[in-house]
């Protein structure tokens, strides 16, 4: 996903060329508790699918990998209430449904982009949060993030912001970047902190007049 996003190639050409015109941007990364991240954080449904995933896959994975886990867990959903900061300003104080902290546009294996103008040189996180408290409102908001149509829903928030934090009136399992993190998989509270030009990346040439 990582690469994905900045446009990169496998194959060895691109490689090669990458090398010899050594164009190095430093582009954001961000920290939770110690651990660092360069895509996306959050809690609750998404981060039950891959925990799900990580304790039952076998081999290489697809879409098709995850559909019977994101029904799996469906099933299982409940909503959590979850305090959300931004900045030391108040977001939301009980909302239940999606939470998605963003550094980069790519998330998942599908189209589903939650932040849809993320960039990941502009020293700010950005956060999504997608209010339901059913099940059939989980599955409405990720068919509508996978078709770019989310954010424009009155009900959507989007903010941006140096800091997050979030706690939940219980338990919950949160993941980064598409994997389980170290340490404990449940927790009462998440705070992720932007670190601004951090990471150095090797360009590919044909993207090197971009921003990202």
């Amino acid at each position: 996903l990582f690469a994905r996003t900045l446009g990169m190639r496998a194959d060895l050409d691109s490689i090669i060329e990458a090398i010899d015109a050594w164009h190095i941007e430093r582009l954001d990364a961000f920290d939770v508790g110690g651990t660092h991240g360069q895509l996306v954080a959050s809690c609750g449904f998404d981060a039950a699918v891959v925990s799900d995933l990580t304790a039952h896959r076998s081999g290489p994975i697809s879409n098709w990998t995850f559909l019977p886990i994101m029904l799996r867990q469906l099933a299982r959903w409940r909503p959590v209430s979850t305090r959300v900061v931004a900045d030391e300003q108040v977001v939301s104080e009980n909302h239940t449904g999606l939470c998605l902290v963003c550094n980069s546009l790519a998330y998942l294996r599908s189209s589903f982009d939650p932040a849809l103008d993320r960039s990941m040189q502009d020293g700010l996180l950005d956060v999504v949060l997608l209010p339901t408290r059913s099940r059939i409102g989980v599955l409405r908001w990720i068919l509508k993030a996978m078709h770019g149509r989310h954010l424009k829903d009155k009900r959507a928030i989007h903010v941006q912001a140096r800091s997050i934090a979030l706690s939940f009136d219980s338990p919950v399992l949160w993941q980064l970047d598409g994997e389980s993190p170290p340490g404990e998989a449940s927790i009462e509270r998440l705070h992720v902190q932007i670190t601004p030009e951090s990471l150095p990346v090797l360009m590919p040439v044909d993207q090197q007049a971009e921003e990202y």
